[in-house]
């Protein structure tokens, strides 16, 4: 950290999603972009120019060097992050790398044991796991307010444009379903109720390029059943449920929502909880910098273990395609 305290991140990758921490880092108090990076000199100039960051890069390792910052934020597609990760970890600054984090188990398992063995923080940026609207769902649970829970199923996507969604259909980005969408119901029901007991089937369909445009989970949480579906293609409800001897818990737009319900057995609303969020990146930065400033090589909330067991999800997902 600078003399005056302030902790400082670098970006690496300037596309959309980056502005969004941009905006969220320019809220917080103790916090500032030192730079930002691109593989391309104009989008990292422009990109600096829009955020008011006072230096620019063409090259990652360059700005690691010279920048020498806090921690950095890898705001690329997924099939850069593990390589990004990397050089972060050679320079061992502390990373909080975009979902999907890593492609597959072997990814995942490679960063994390360095991260662990040289004792630097890395965080999957899952800025779910902090929404208000997950921890008064999860209050309600544990309160027994639906009584046991039997169920639970989660819908998140929808009938993506090729032409708008570009990155979701191009399998040299990573594209696909799981990567963008699967992470979240699978992070968001972990969150709940912890590691699946089993996934009982997989049901996925990919194009011709071998993206994945749909994909179906069933699975266990000891004596819970659950289904996530996620999808590109088709309309979904967009919403997380979880049924119970009492009540049920409903949350639209799970991801990303301000909302959450609360029913009796009868279906009666009991309970409407909302919380507006203006950005939830701030959520996942205060994190980071927590972590990074105590020392800790990961996240409580989101530990190297779910982001593990997740790749191992995508490497599954994947083989479905040539299982009967």
């Amino acid at each position: 950290m600078t003399e005056n305290n302030i902790f400082r991140f670098v970006i690496i990758g300037a596309g959309g999603i980056a502005n969004h921490f941009a905006e969220a880092a320019a809220m917080m108090d103790g916090v500032e972009i030192a730079a930002v990076g691109s593989k391309s000199a104009e989008r990292a100039e422009a990109f600096a120019a829009k955020n008011a960051i006072p230096a620019w890069y063409d090259s990652y390792e360059k700005m690691l060097e010279e920048v020498r910052p806090d921690a950095a934020y890898i705001a690329t597609t997924p099939n850069f992050h593990y390589e990004n990760t990397m050089l972060c970890l050679k320079h061992r600054v502390p990373v909080l790398c975009e979902k999907a984090a890593y492609r597959s188990e072997e990814e995942a398992s490679e960063v994390l044991e360095q991260s662990e063995a040289q004792g630097t923080f890395v965080m999957e940026a899952l800025w779910s796991r902090f929404l208000p609207t997950l921890k008064k769902a999860k209050e309600w649970l544990e309160s027994g307010a639906i009584g046991e829970v039997i169920s639970f199923c989660s819908n998140v996507g929808g009938a993506f444009d090729r032409n708008v969604a570009k990155r979701n259909f191009d399998p040299a980005l990573a594209g696909g379903c799981m990567y963008d969408l699967t992470c979240y119901s699978y992070d968001i029901a972990d969150y709940f109720f912890g590691k699946e007991t089993e996934i009982t089937d997989i049901r996925a369909e990919f194009d011709a390029d071998g993206v994945d445009l749909d994909v179906t989970l069933d699975l266990k949480y000891g004596n819970i059943t659950a289904r996530q579906e996620n999808s590109m293609i088709r309309e979904l409800q967009e919403d997380f449920a979880v049924a119970g001897t009492k009540g049920k818990i409903v949350i639209p737009h799970p991801h990303w929502g301000n909302d959450a319900y609360l029913y009796d057995a009868e279906g009666k609303e009991i309970e409407h909880f909302r919380a507006d969020v203006p950005n939830g990146f701030v959520f996942e930065i205060g994190e980071t910098v927590d972590c990074v400033r105590s020392g800790a090589v990961e996240s409580c909330v989101v530990p190297h273990e779910l982001t593990l067991r997740a790749a191992k999800l995508y490497d599954r997902i994947k083989a479905s395609v040539n299982e009967e």
